[in-house]
């Protein structure tokens, strides 16, 4: 692999992990709204869970509406 294809494929994870944390942040963020609406958190997970296609699993929707209890 040559050098230039290093620093592209380096430039592109960096991207992509910098999306995932995006994610992760409006994921939270939505949460904390849902919360202050006062919605249950079966119904938060489920929501979250569809909004983002199915791509996060419920165990971690979870693990993340009971560090925002």
């Amino acid at each position: 692999m040559s050098l230039e294809e290093k620093i592209r494929d380096r430039e592109v994870t960096a991207r992509l992990e910098g999306k995932a944390e995006s994610k992760i942040e409006d994921i939270y963020s939505l949460i904390k709204r849902l919360k202050k609406l006062n919605i249950d958190s079966e119904t938060i997970a489920s929501s979250v869970h569809e909004d983002y296609d199915s791509e996060l699993p419920l165990s971690i929707i979870n693990q993340i509406l009971d560090k925002e209890l």
